[in-house]
C-alpha cells in the first residue's frame, strides 16, 4: 500500500471520529437534567418546610438537627449522633420514646446532606446500610472510574449542559438514593429533611423546599434528592455549578405579603432582612436571572440553619394558632475542624491556591458564629411572641462539636481528620463513637434529658 493511500486512510478515519463526536455531542446536549416548571402556583400544596405542621402528638415539641459541612467527615460525626439519639429513651408525658422518634426535621449541608437525606427517606434503616452504601465506601475512586471507564459519560462531558456535578449527581441517584425525590421524602411522612446550597451569584443560602422553588415556578415535587445534595456537596473547583432553569412569571406565584412589605419599608435599608427581601425578589426577573448557579452550602450557611429559620421567623405570628410548640430543640452538628494554619509565624509570600482555602475557612468560621446567634435571637423572638399569644415557649440549643472533646488527644485526632468524600474505615468508626460521646456528655443535653421529664406549662396564667 502506497504512503498517499496509507494517508488518505488515515486521514478519513480521523474525520470520521472526529464527525462522531460531533454527532454524539449534539444528541448529547439536552442530556443534562432540567427541573420541571411549575404548572400553577398553589401555596397550600408541596414539598415545604414551617414550624408549626411539626407541632403534633402529645408532647407538642419540635426536634430539629443541623447536619455541617465537612465531607464523610462530618456525615460520619451526624451518623453518630443519630445512633445516640436512637439508643436514648426518655419517657414525655408518661409515655416511654426514643429520640430519634422525635426528630421532625433535619437540615443538612454539604456531607452533612448526605446523612441527612438518607435519613429522612428511609428513617431507621439507615442503620443497615448506609455505612456499606456510603460511609465505607471509596465514593471518590468510584466517581473517576465513572468518567474514566464510561465512553457514555465522555461525550457527556462534551456538552456544554453536562459537567462533573451533574456526573456526581447522576452517581450519587444511582449508587446511594436509589432514584428518590422529595416527593418520595413526603410520601413517607416520616421527618423531613432540607438540603442548602449556595446561590453563586448571590452568595445567599439556598434551600430546597417548595417555597425557595415558588419564586422559580419551578416544581420540586418530582426534583432528585441526589441532584439537590450534589448541588449541596460541590465544592469548586472540583464540582462546577449546578445549574437550575428559572420559569418565574409562568405559574401564577404571587408575592408574599411580608416579602412586599420588606421591599416597600426596605428600598435603602441594608439590613439583613431587606437584603434578604431583595435577593428573593431577583428570582422573579428571569429576563435577567433565567439560570441559578448553586454551589457548595457551607459557603453561605455551614450549618443550614439560616434560610429556613429565617423563613419562619417572617411568618411565625403564634396568634391564631390552633397548636403552637411547648419545647423547640436544635441539636446542631458541627463537623468543623480547628484552624491549624498561624499564618502570623510565616514571613514570606504565599500562593493564591494556598490562601484561598484558608481565606474561606476563616470567614466559615466567623460567619458560624453569627449564625448560632441568629438562631438563638430567632428563639427568643419566637418565645416573645408566644408570649404575646398566652402561651409558654421552652427551648434548647445544642452544639456537637469537636472543641466539646474532653481529651486532648481525641480532639486532635477529630481535627486532623481531612475534608474528603472518602475515608478510612477506622476514621469513619471514630468520628461516628466521637461524636456520640460528645452529645452524650453535653451539660445542656443532660439537662433537655432531666426537663423533658417532668411536664412543662403549655399556657400562661
Amino acid at each position: 500500500m502506497s504512503l498517499r493511500k496509507k494517508l488518505l486512510i488515515g486521514a478519513g478515519a480521523l474525520v470520521a471520529a472526529i464527525v462522531l463526536i460531533v454527532v454524539v455531542a449534539t444528541f448529547t446536549v439536552g442530556c443534562g437534567y432540567h427541573n420541571e416548571p411549575l404548572k400553577a402556583w398553589n401555596p397550600d400544596t408541596g414539598y415545604r418546610h414551617s414550624l408549626f405542621e411539626y407541632v403534633q402528638g402529645p408532647d407538642d415539641m419540635v426536634l430539629a438537627l443541623a447536619f455541617s459541612g465537612g465531607g464523610t467527615r462530618a456525615a460520619a460525626f451526624a451518623y453518630g449522633v443519630l445512633e445516640e439519639l436512637r439508643d436514648t429513651e426518655v419517657i414525655i408525658d408518661g409515655q416511654t420514646t426514643r429520640l430519634i422518634d422525635e426528630v421532625d426535621f433535619v437540615t443538612g449541608v454539604s456531607g452533612g446532606s448526605f446523612t441527612a437525606t438518607y435519613f429522612a427517606l428511609h428513617g431507621e434503616r439507615i442503620f443497615e446500610d448506609f455505612e456499606r452504601r456510603f460511609l465505607k465506601r471509596d465514593i471518590e475512586k468510584e466517581l473517576v472510574l465513572s468518567l474514566v471507564l464510561s465512553p457514555r459519560n465522555w461525550f457527556r462531558l462534551l456538552s456544554r449542559h453536562y459537567n462533573r456535578s451533574d456526573l456526581a449527581a447522576d452517581f450519587y441517584d444511582r449508587e446511594i438514593f436509589d432514584g428518590a425525590t422529595f416527593g418520595d421524602i413526603q410520601d413517607r411522612g416520616g421527618a423531613k429533611v432540607v438540603i442548602n446550597a449556595t446561590d453563586l451569584s448571590t452568595g445567599n443560602p439556598f434551600h430546597f423546599v417548595q417555597d425557595q422553588f415558588d419564586f422559580i415556578c419551578s416544581d420540586l415535587t418530582g426534583f432528585p434528592v441526589a441532584r439537590a445534595v450534589a448541588a449541596s456537596a460541590g465544592l469548586p473547583p472540583y464540582f462546577p455549578p449546578l445549574v437550575l432553569d428559572n420559569y418565574s412569571g409562568s405559574c401564577g406565584f404571587r408575592m408574599p405579603a411580608w416579602l412586599r412589605q420588606s421591599l416597600d419599608e426596605g428600598r435603602t435599608s441594608f439590613d439583613r432582612r431587606s437584603v434578604g427581601a431583595r435577593i428573593l425578589a431577583s428570582y422573579l426577573n428571569p429576563s435577567v436571572r433565567p439560570y441559578i448557579h448553586l454551589i457548595d452550602g457551607g459557603y453561605s450557611d455551614y450549618f443550614g440553619i439560616r434560610n429556613p429559620l429565617t423563613a419562619a421567623r417572617a411568618t411565625a405570628d403564634f396568634r391564631g394558632q390552633s397548636r403552637l410548640p411547648r419545647r423547640i430543640i436544635a441539636i446542631v452538628v458541627n463537623a468543623k475542624r480547628e484552624s491549624e494554619e498561624s499564618w502570623g509565624e510565616i514571613d514570606k509570600t504565599s500562593s493564591v491556591s494556598s490562601v484561598f482555602p484558608i481565606i474561606a475557612n476563616v470567614q466559615i468560621d466567623r460567619y458560624s458564629i453569627e449564625t448560632l446567634e441568629l438562631l438563638r435571637s430567632n428563639f427568643q423572638l419566637w418565645q416573645e411572641r408566644a408570649k404575646e399569644a398566652g402561651a409558654l415557649l421552652d427551648f434548647h440549643i445544642i452544639e456537637v462539636g469537636f472543641a466539646a472533646a474532653r481529651d486532648d488527644a481525641e480532639r486532635d485526632y477529630l481535627n486532623h481528620v481531612p475534608t474528603a468524600l472518602t475515608l478510612p474505615a477506622e476514621d469513619v468508626d471514630h468520628l461516628r463513637e466521637a461524636a456520640r460521646r460528645i452529645l452524650r456528655q453535653s451539660p445542656e443535653f443532660q439537662k433537655l434529658l432531666l426537663e423533658l421529664s417532668r411536664p412543662i406549662q403549655s399556657s400562661i396564667r
